[in-house]
């Protein structure tokens, strides 16, 4: 079980390194501020996939409280309302 362990380590660590030295490549031959500009919007993608994640779970858990107390589903209520 060690060797699996070290051996996933070993791996893991060397793939690291090719994709940090890659990089280093790429980011030597931008300017400060195009570094800025790739990193602030790679930045703001993560923030909206983590934003969008916590927002999904939570009205996923409201709707379960609204089924819990009672609450109608505002989709069948506007159907019953409707007529559709």
């Amino acid at each position: 079980m060690k060797e699996k362990i070290t051996s996933f380590v070993a791996y893991g660590l060397a793939g690291v390194t090719g994709v940090v030295s890659g990089l280093s490549e790429f980011f030597t031959e931008l300017s400060i501020n195009e570094v800025a500009v790739i990193s602030s919007i790679f930045l703001t993608a993560i923030t909206t996939a983590i934003n969008w994640i916590y927002k999904h779970r939570t009205l996923k858990e409201l709707k379960k409280i609204k089924r819990l107390r009672g609450y109608p589903d505002l989709k069948d209520l506007n159907e019953k309302i409707n007529g559709g």
